[in-house]
């Protein structure tokens, strides 16, 4: 199965992809699991090293937007 970690400002986005996903059957074919920054523990805070370093050392795909344009 794979888990896909998304990014606190798509969650809305995401739920909404997920449920058409669902709908067309695509989600019997290919497991995919969905978990959010809240779900492992990661705060919204956190900076775009640690948020990958995390998604790759728990072998997640991340989801995720223009992180860097909030950060200055």
């Amino acid at each position: 199965m794979i888990t896909i970690l998304v990014d606190h400002d798509i969650e809305g986005q995401v739920l909404t992809l997920w449920g058409t996903l669902a709908a067309e059957g695509w989600l019997a074919l290919c497991p995919l699991q969905l978990t959010t920054f809240v779900q492992v523990g990661l705060s919204v805070e956190s900076s775009d090293r640690a948020v990958w370093r995390f998604a790759q050392a728990q072998g997640m795909l991340l989801l995720t937007h223009n992180r860097n344009m909030y950060e200055r």
